[in-house]
């Protein structure tokens, strides 16, 4: 009469299988509950084999799985080899997060954000999905730029939702994900994002940070135009001029700058000097409207027309 009893101290489910499963009482264990297997008899130089299996979770990483086993016989001569024990060392990932962008830009300037996650723990990661909620003030459609390596996660984004999924993510290993939108001056004076990433299997108790924040600075120019006579008075007859001075006060780069200049009806007025400017004038039912673009004036810069 051979009684093999193990108590599930595991704190999971056991199912039992193996080739001689079938003496035992039930072939799913319970945590706190107690397997017992029976045979009538093991001859001399036979064995049993019994094999239990359970899911482990990131508690286990702590202090792994321990587990002991006993068996008893009626007609035992050594009860002192009676017991055995061991343990499962469980493995937990670590995953961290780091999130770059830009440098300083111009509004209309395009901007990019590039989220690296890194598994520093000992265990593999498994169903990593990688979240990052894009900014939307201000910015054009995010399009996915990159991911490296190209074959690393699947990368998708939905009403400016990044989504990065990722079956198992090996120990040690990383991947990346560049962003990027085009800006304009409702982004202005800076854009903020925050993202984070989550494991399946990663312990609460982890040590790298799961989360990361980056800001990118977007700089609005800041035009304006001044216009003064270049004499006054004069007498009659004589030619009338006024310089347009237009500045960019900056912090940020003007692009595609138009100075408009309509002149007092029935009236025409010739450009003389266009400065970096190139101007156009139309005249329509006696009013003259004088258009001049620049394509881009730099911080601090300032053009005379």
């Amino acid at each position: 009469n051979v009684v093999l009893s193990d108590v599930n101290n595991t704190g999971h489910p056991w199912t039992i299988s193996g080739a001689d499963a079938s003496a035992c009482a039930d072939l799913t264990v319970a945590a706190g509950e107690t397997l017992t297997c029976t045979w009538a008899s093991i001859p001399t130089g036979q064995s049993r084999t019994v094999t239990v299996a359970m899911d482990s979770d990131p508690s286990d990483c702590a202090n792994g799985i321990e587990n002991t086993a006993t068996i008893t016989s009626d007609a035992d001569t050594n009860a002192e080899n009676n017991s055995s024990f061991d343990s499962i060392e469980v493995l937990c990932p670590d995953l961290e997060l780091e999130k770059s962008g830009s440098e300083p830009v111009s509004a209309g300037d395009d901007v990019s954000f590039t989220l690296d996650v890194t598994n520093g723990g000992q265990g593999d990661a498994m169903n990593v999905v990688l979240t990052d909620n894009l900014p939307g003030d201000g910015l054009g459609t995010w399009i996915v730029d990159s991911v490296v390596p190209a074959d690393a996660a699947d990368c998708g984004i939905v009403a400016d939702v990044l989504t990065c999924s990722v079956d198992m993510l090996e120990a040690g290993g990383s991947f990346s994900v560049t962003v990027s939108a085009a800006t304009d001056s409702d982004a202005c004076p800076s854009i903020t994002n925050d993202a984070s990433v989550v494991a399946a299997n990663e312990s609460a108790n982890d040590q790298l940070p799961n989360t990361d924040a980056f800001t990118i600075t977007v700089n609005c120019p800041d035009v304006s135009v001044v216009k003064e006579a270049v004499e006054s008075p004069i007498s009659a007859g004589e030619q009338g001029q006024f310089s347009l001075t237009v500045t960019n006060a900056g912090p940020g780069v003007a692009t595609d700058v138009v100075v408009i200049d309509m002149p007092e009806a029935g009236t025409t007025w010739t450009v003389l000097d266009a400065g970096g400017f190139s101007c156009d004038s139309l005249i329509a039912d006696s009013q003259q409207t004088l258009t001049c673009t620049m394509a881009e004036m730099g911080i601090g810069s300032a053009e005379i027309l």
